[in-house]
């Protein structure tokens, strides 16, 4: 059989489809009108305007009337507002990537042994089928206390990371003003 070769200079490949081109350089040929790559250099500043015109010239024409029904939904639809805090939860998961390390470390530690996870919290004392490692300081990531959901999400709301000191003394169980079993390794 007789295959034909693109006729593009530098293409090379084979299984002409038309006008002597390969199927991809047809297709450039089809969409750009020429069949070579050409490599346009902008500036940041050219780049920038670029971009501005660009999304001024595709701004769809009722986009004022859309963003306003998309309020009036949000305000309106619970759903609507359930499904937007969980995506603003997610990102700051991803975003958080201090409490993530120390997440990461804390259940590295639990594989290898080093921490043992308890099946009562600290806090409350109820034996809960969740204990989760609540963190002191993200830069002691081991330093940790184990405690329910509840009590967990109770505890970080009474006392944020944020205006915790850095090297926390012996932590103290509020509840009962009596210091904590806290894990530490040594």
């Amino acid at each position: 059989m007789n295959e034909r070769i693109c006729s593009v200079e530098g293409c090379g490949r084979s299984n002409v489809v038309g006008r002597g081109y390969c199927k991809r350089c047809y297709q450039r040929w089809r969409h750009h009108g020429h069949t070579g790559f050409i490599q346009v250099t902008l500036t940041a500043d050219q780049r920038l305007q670029y971009d501005r015109e660009y999304k001024r010239r595709n701004r769809p024409a009722n986009a004022d009337e859309r963003n306003a029904k998309r309020r009036q939904r949000y305000a309106n639809d619970p759903l609507v507002r359930s499904k937007m805090a969980a995506r603003k939860k997610a990102l700051a998961l991803r975003t958080n990537n201090e409490a993530n390390r120390a997440g990461g470390l804390v259940r590295a530690a639990i594989r290898r042994g080093e921490l043992v996870r308890p099946t009562i919290c600290e806090e409350c004392g109820l034996e809960k089928s969740r204990i989760e490692a609540a963190h002191y300081d993200y830069g002691q990531p081991l330093r940790v206390r184990w405690l329910c959901v509840s009590c967990h999400r109770r505890w970080d709301a009474a006392d944020p990371k944020t205006r915790r000191p850095q090297n926390p003394q012996t932590p103290v169980n509020k509840a009962t003003k009596a210091p904590s079993a806290a894990v530490t390794l040594s």
